[in-house]
C-alpha cells in the first residue's frame, strides 16, 4: 500500500502527457477498486494507473527473469538478436534510437545485454505495440553514454548498427509467432533468436 500512496504522490509532481483507453472489469474488482479510492482520497484513474504499473514492473521482472535461448550460430553462420527500443517507457530514446541508427539500453543490468552483441550481428529493433521497425548489423563497438547525452541522467551502453534499414510495413507479434514457430519474450531488453534468418528472409521479400 505505501508503494501505491508513493508512486501517486510523484505521479502529482511529474505529470506526463496521457492517453485514453478503455478496460472492463467485474463488479467485485470495481468494488475493491472503488475502496482504494475511498481510503486514499485520490482520483480512480490514479489508483487505476498505479496499480497498473505495480503490475507492469512485476511483469517486466519476472519476463527478464526468463531463460533465453543460447547464443547460437544460426544455419548461415550469423546470430541474431530482438532489442526492445523500450518506446513504453521513454519515447524519446526510441526516436533517438532510430534516427542515429543505434541500439541504446539504460541502467544496470539492462545496459550490459548491449555488450552481448557482437561485429556482425543481425539486431532486429522491436516497439512495442508495432512489432519489428528496422534492423541492422553491429559493429560490435561498445560505447557508454547518458540519456540525453546528461551525464546526470541514466548510463547507458550502446552500439551503431552497420546497413541499418527501416521497415515499412514492421513485422507485428502475431506474424514473428507464425514465423518463428514459438512465442517471443518482447518485454524483455534482448532477447537471442534461433532461425532469426527466417525473419530476415520475410523482412527481405
Amino acid at each position: 500500500m505505501s508503494g501505491i500512496i508513493s508512486m501517486i504522490e510523484n505521479n502529482e509532481k511529474n505529470k506526463k502527457e496521457t492517453v485514453a483507453t478503455t478496460i472492463r472489469m467485474t463488479e467485485e474488482v470495481a468494488s475493491q477498486i472503488e475502496g482504494l479510492v475511498d481510503y486514499l482520497e485520490t482520483s480512480k484513474n490514479e489508483v487505476m494507473v498505479n496499480l497498473l504499473k505495480t503490475g507492469l514492473e512485476q511483469a517486466y521482472q519476472y519476463i527478464d527473469d526468463m531463460d533465453s535461448d543460447p547464443l547460437e550460430i544460426d544455419t548461415d553462420g550469423t546470430r541474431y538478436f530482438l532489442l526492445n527500443t523500450n518506446k513504453g517507457n521513454n519515447i524519446a530514446d526510441h526516436v533517438r534510437m532510430i534516427d542515429e541508427e543505434r541500439i541504446e539500453a539504460f541502467c544496470s543490468p539492462w545496459k550490459d545485454e548491449i555488450k552481448k552483441i557482437k561485429k556482425d550481428d543481425i539486431v532486429f529493433m522491436y516497439a512495442n505495440g508495432e512489432g519489428i521497425i528496422a534492423y541492422g548489423k553491429a559493429t560490435g563497438i561498445v560505447k557508454n553514454g547518458y540519456r540525453y547525452d546528461d551525464p546526470k541522467q541514466d548510463a547507458s551502453c550502446y552500439q551503431y548498427l552497420n546497413d541499418f534499414k527501416k521497415i515499412a510495413k514492421p513485422i507485428k507479434a502475431s506474424e514473428i509467432y507464425k514465423i518463428l514457430g514459438k512465442k517471443i519474450p518482447f518485454l524483455k531488453t534482448l532477447f537471442p533468436l534461433k532461425q532469426g534468418e527466417k525473419l530476415l528472409k520475410t523482412i527481405k521479400k
